[in-house]
């Protein structure tokens, strides 16, 4: 006890040099983690058992599977891993021996008295803890905390927020009798209480330096205080950090993992759809380990590449003269910069291409399928004269029986097995194709896939959260207007674009832009991938397991904005000319996403998702601003050297035959970041 009260007095004395104003909030030091509330959602909710369920059907689902497996798993372990917790932690603080007063009269609706030992369990007073055994449970969640915040410290510290307030004392309470414990400190340093928004004045490193010292071998501690250096803006030693953390953790990635699963794993688990998924087991599930360090990674090096922005720019016009060595030598630091920002932007561009080869994407069935697919169903319709229209049984029936012969499989997952079974006399005919699915990373390459559908289209149309066209992908409009027809078009809307969600996807798309204008990409190029950002984000969705992360702004929202829900008619992007919307979405981007439309888009329903996201992200941010202008300062650069070879063109021109006029030469570049600058 002596030992903790020395070390806070020690923490007293840092803070004193700073002092705290009297109404600062004293917060835990895990709720200033980044990127929190992208990970907020019913996940925290769900019946363990019921996530469970999730987890193993969607790791045993075809690809693009709904939720990456990695993250889901996590979400899996961390739940039980602090519910376990927060009982051990409970039951240590009220002193009671048995969970049964917890799980029936305590944390789980009952009254306060049985919390506190206070009722009777099993018809008599539930037996007291010793002092010791009360020490051994507390280590036990410790350890038990600390494994979950190895799993993933973003997911596990929004956890933790929503569990008992006796978590938060835990690991010191351990740390009181054993200071070096390393799950403690690790747990502690996450819970320790700060002023808030003053995490890097009030943050030493000093118990991560001991984690990692006694534990060497596990790259979670190494991600940590990569997160925190950033805090302190120590980004070279946050690089190192999560560079090592790779070297020693390389768990095998999805692709790696699960790929059989993926395959085959979807027809083998639907054969009988009222049986439970498959279960895998644990050390079969994938890691999320390696995907959090490239992320973590990028965003690093990004941050150094636009930090040397400020060192490139030129000086203004008006600046005072300096001696000429001086201004060579400052010349030379420019160009240092400009190296160190496309040398970083580089190494980011490549971090975040490697995080999107773990997701997966399909443009959904190509067009012609889609429409002989609803052309059977209409010969079927039209086949049968005693098909009552309105029976709702009967169109369903009808269509399952369809679907039976152009699958082969039976496999429409939502419908009961005794549908199922009576079909299974039916024959198959030709089967429905399954539609190309591609690493999210390829669709940045070059050349992008042939078989993408175009994007954007004259007018956006949606269909259960599906972006498609009206032409030529779109469903093709029927004289029928059966509930059969109307069943047809749910599961060709089902089999539309769909991607592999990820909490932080989204902001890794965004990045990648960034890098792509750091780097000075040709700006046709930068469109086109701004158009697959759009085109992604569109239907990026975590439904049920997580809330969607922050809006957009401006015009860049018309074009990535999730699509409307089911049966919302179609509606124009904006002002209704989507080349200009591109434009002012590019501009947007690069300005900082301070370029608005003239006219706001048409008001559109929000998923359910949509309303709580994006409280804590600003409309522009400092990061926005530099790159603006390294884009401006480019565009000016590049102005000057045309003068200067048009000058020179036109002077060996005056100097040769004399004749013709001289043209001033351009290039695709100049042409195209004129277009899009802000």
């Amino acid at each position: 006890m002596t030992n903790t009260k020395s070390k806070k007095k020690k923490g007293d004395e840092k803070e004193s040099n700073t002092p705290p104003s009297s109404s600062a909030l004293i917060i835990c030091r895990n709720k200033h983690w980044r990127y929190i509330s992208s990970f907020h959602g019913p996940w925290l909710q769900l019946p363990p058992e019921v996530l469970e369920s999730l987890a193993h059907s969607n790791y045993q689902a075809p690809r693009p599977r709904p939720i990456d497996p990695a993250v889901l798993y996590d979400l899996v372990k961390i739940r039980k891993l602090i519910d376990d917790a927060t009982n051990l932690a409970v039951r240590a603080a009220s002193g009671i021996a048995s969970s049964a007063v917890l799980k029936d009269g305590g944390l789980l609706g009952g009254s306060a008295a049985g919390v506190l030992g206070l009722g009777i369990a099993g018809g008599g007073p539930a037996p007291r803890l010793s002092r010791e055994r009360k020490h051994r449970m507390r280590e036990l969640a410790t350890q038990k905390l600390a494994k979950a915040y190895k799993l993933d410290e973003i997911a596990a510290s929004v956890a933790t927020m929503q569990s008992a307030s006796s978590l938060e004392e835990v690991a010191n309470l351990v740390l009181a009798r054993n200071p070096d414990d390393p799950d403690a400190k690790y747990v502690h340093f996450f819970h320790e209480k700060i002023p808030s928004r003053m995490l890097a004045k009030c943050t030493s490193l000093k118990p991560l330096d001991d984690v990692i010292s006694e534990r060497p071998a596990e790259g979670a501690p190494l991600r940590t205080r990569a997160v925190t250096k950033g805090f302190k803006d120590d980004f070279i030693g946050a690089v190192q950090d999560l560079t090592h953390a790779l070297s020693i953790s390389r768990p095998r990635s999805l692709h790696d993992l699960g790929m059989e699963v993926a395959t085959g794993g979807g027809s083998s688990s639907g054969g009988g759809s009222s049986g439970s998924p498959r279960r895998t087991e644990e050390e079969d599930q994938p890691s999320s380990l390696e995907a959090q360090l490239l992320f973590h990674r990028a965003s690093t090096y990004l941050t150094i590449a636009c930090q040397n922005i400020e060192a490139t720019l030129t000086p203004k016009a008006n600046a005072p003269a300096v001696p000429e060595e001086v201004a060579q030598a400052e010349a030379s630091k420019r160009e240092a910069a400009k190296k160190a920002v496309r040398t970083n932007a580089k190494r980011a561009l490549r971090d975040y291409i490697k995080f999107l080869s773990t997701f997966d994407y399909t443009p959904g069935l190509p067009p012609e399928t889609a429409e002989e697919f609803m052309r059977s169903v209409e010969r079927e319709v039209n086949k049968t004269s005693d098909l009552n229209p309105g029976s709702t049984r009967s169109d369903t029936k009808k269509f399952l029986e369809i679907l039976y012969r152009q699958t082969g499989t039976g496999g429409y997952q939502s419908h009961t097995h005794q549908q199922h079974t009576s079909m299974n006399n039916l024959p198959p005919s030709a089967l429905l194709p399954q539609p190309p699915v591609y690493q999210v990373s390829a669709l940045f390459t070059s050349p992008q896939p042939s078989t993408l559908p175009p994007y954007p289209s004259a007018s956006l149309t949606t269909t259960n959260g599906s972006t498609r066209t009206s032409t030529p992908n779109g469903i093709p409009k029927t004289s029928t207007s059966s509930a059969l027809t109307a069943a047809a078009a749910a599961f060709l809307a089902d089999g539309g674009e769909a991607i592999t969600y990820h909490p932080l996807l989204t902001d890794a798309l965004h990045s990648l832009l960034l890098c792509h204008v750091l780097i000075q990409t040709p700006a046709k190029e930068i469109l086109r991938h701004a158009h697959m950002v759009a085109r992604l984000a569109r239907i990026c969705d975590g439904y049920p397991i997580f809330l969607s992360p922050a809006p957009q702004l401006s015009t860049w929202e018309a074009l990535c904005s999730p699509a409307p829900l089911p049966g919302t008619p179609p509606s124009p992007v904006g002002d209704g000319d989507v080349s200009l919307e591109l434009e002012r979405a590019a501009a947007a981007l690069v300005g900082g996403g301070r370029v608005m439309h003239q006219h706001a888009p048409p008001v559109q329903p929000k998923r359910w998702a949509q309303e709580d996201g994006g409280k804590e992200y600003p409309i522009s941010t400092d990061r926005a601003a530099v790159v603006s202008r390294w884009v401006k300062e480019g565009v000016r650069k590049e102005r000057e050297r045309l003068a200067v070879a048009t000058l020179a063109k036109n002077s060996a021109h005056a100097n040769g035959s004399g004749t013709g006029s001289p043209t001033t030469p351009t290039t695709p570049v100049v042409e195209g970041v004129e277009e899009m600058q802000a």
